[in-house]
């Protein structure tokens, strides 16, 4: 058997359980991200999300935060993760750059730099 071939199969076996390992892993840093935004302080987050020129840095703050801690054990359970995956990306997408993100060569998200 080629030694490609014989890679695969052994990866194979891993297949079914791929998507709970990257939701626990995933979901558990955003969970933990979300408690470390509250215990480093909110106003420590919206000082760096204004130093970022981001809108409404009041209330990016603390809806991250909170969505974090909201997405991340939905994402874990596979409670609507889709949903979950979702919300966590877009709100990454919105605030979690300090020039925005750039997808592809035409589409911005995110706050004008």
């Amino acid at each position: 058997m080629h030694p490609i071939h014989q890679l695969r199969s052994t990866l194979d076996r891993f297949r079914p359980g791929a998507p709970l390992i990257l939701r626990v892993v995933i979901g558990g840093l955003f969970v933990w991200h979300g408690i470390d935004k509250f215990d480093f302080g909110i106003s420590m987050v919206e000082g760096m999300f204004r130093s970022w020129g981001a809108p409404a840095a009041g209330l990016a703050a603390p809806l991250t935060a909170v969505v974090d801690i909201a997405a991340g054990p939905a994402l874990v359970a596979g409670l609507m993760a889709r949903a979950a995956a979702f919300t966590l990306g877009l709100v990454m997408g919105l605030f979690g750059s300090q020039r925005g993100v750039t997808v592809g060569s035409r589409c911005q998200l995110g706050f004008p730099a």
